[in-house]
């Protein structure tokens, strides 16, 4: 549930940054619709920067503290995203990252948001940043797998057999350090069985889908079962 002091910055925000929605041009979308207000290309007018000031303080005051803020607008950017208001989702992270931009959560968002939009290319770099930052270490093999699905995607696109295997590859990597860090983490080997079908690889896709058997966690659909074993038989 978000604070009602939460929730007032908010609506404040709303009317502070709304001018912020004018991009360069009527088929550009609203700079706070772009990953990070567009940095470094776009840039803001006096105005947008007032603008921005005014929320920082306005989100300061209502959270007690800057770090605080970022979290609670990182937080409400979860919720947004969870129920599929992507916009909304997109300006809360945009706003946290405005707060914090030394933060892992608002990145990981943006990651989020860009692989559903089918970016992976923009997602990866996105995730990678929040790799680099992320001081949570329970959260950090979810985050792998994300990751992981922006280089699965890359992989399955790619039109030369070297860049599939390297982005393949780096999916793998993502996925095994995920396992590392949690040897029962059911959704690191479903993850990694769905990213080995998609490169080819159906024997180690059914050994991940049978490792992840009985591992918390949503299992595997049986449209994805069968796929698999119309590929290849399950080893006995």
């Amino acid at each position: 549930m978000i604070h009602g002091n939460l929730l007032l910055s908010i609506i404040t925000a709303i009317v502070l940054l709304a001018h912020a929605s004018i991009g360069g041009g009527a088929q550009s979308p609203p700079l706070n619709l772009i990953p990070m207000y567009g940095y470094p290309d776009a840039v803001k007018t006096d105005a947008q920067k007032k603008s921005d000031d005014d929320f920082i303080k306005s989100a300061i005051a209502a959270e007690g503290s800057r770090e605080k803020a970022a979290n609670a607008y990182a937080f409400s950017g979860m919720v947004y995203a969870t129920k599929g208001d992507a916009a909304n989702a997109m300006r809360r992270y945009n706003q946290s990252w405005l707060l914090n931009p030394d933060s892992f959560q608002p990145y990981w968002g943006f990651g989020d948001l860009l692989l559903a939009q089918g970016k992976a290319a923009e997602a990866a770099t996105h995730y990678e940043k929040a790799l680099s930052l992320i001081n949570i270490e329970s959260a950090k093999p979810q985050l792998l797998i994300d990751a992981s699905g922006a280089y699965t995607a890359l992989g399955s696109s790619a039109n030369e057999k070297i860049k599939a295997e390297e982005f393949f590859g780096k999916a793998n990597s993502l996925l095994d350090e995920a396992i590392k860090i949690n040897p029962k983490n059911g959704e690191a080997y479903r993850a990694w069985a769905r990213s080995l079908y998609s490169e080819g690889n159906y024997a180690k896709a059914w050994e991940m889908a049978k490792t992840s058997r009985g591992l918390a966690g949503k299992e595997l659909s049986s449209d994805f079962i069968n796929m698999l074993s119309n590929k290849m038989p399950e080893p006995k």
